[in-house]
């Protein structure tokens, strides 16, 4: 049985939410599993758990279409764009609306881990040991809900 990649990140993400409220990715703590924005802002807490490793997190926002497609928007706000958390480390993201929405809307929060380029490593055998390094991708549901 083959298994697609998202369907892989579906499934481990669905545990994800089941397990815990807050969750943790390899090296990176997330506070909420979904942000619901009532007013004009929200934040996200965002924790480097590693000890040792230096994260770089890049932080983007899509709107998302009836269809379930993602597409570039400027209705909402992420800043800083980019994330530098130094070992146990928290920062926050922080999320703005730029107008105030007519009808409820469903936006994700992205954070985009650049992966570290390692060196390879020599073994005693002098065999040659490659390293295989991944950048993880984290969505969050963000949603918005219209004044009344």
């Amino acid at each position: 049985m083959k298994i697609s990649k998202s369907g892989f990140l579906a499934f481990v993400t669905g545990v994800c939410f089941v397990l815990c409220s807050s969750l943790v990715f390899a090296n990176i703590k997330i506070s909420a599993t979904s942000i619901n924005m009532n007013g004009k802002s929200a934040v996200e807490r965002v924790t480097n758990t590693s000890s040792k490793r230096v994260l770089v997190l890049h932080v983007f926002v899509k709107k998302v279409l009836k269809t379930k497609a993602l597409v570039d928007t400027k209705d909402v706000v992420a800043f800083p764009r980019v994330l530098k958390l130094k070992p146990k480390q928290t920062k926050l993201v922080r999320l703005m609306l730029r107008h105030k929405p007519n009808k409820a809307q469903l936006y994700r929060l992205f954070l985009y881990e650049k992966p570290v380029a390692r060196p390879y490593k020599k073994a005693a055998n002098d065999s040659i040991q490659a390293l295989v390094n991944f950048g993880l991708k984290i969505s969050i549901p963000v949603h918005v809900v219209a004044k009344k």
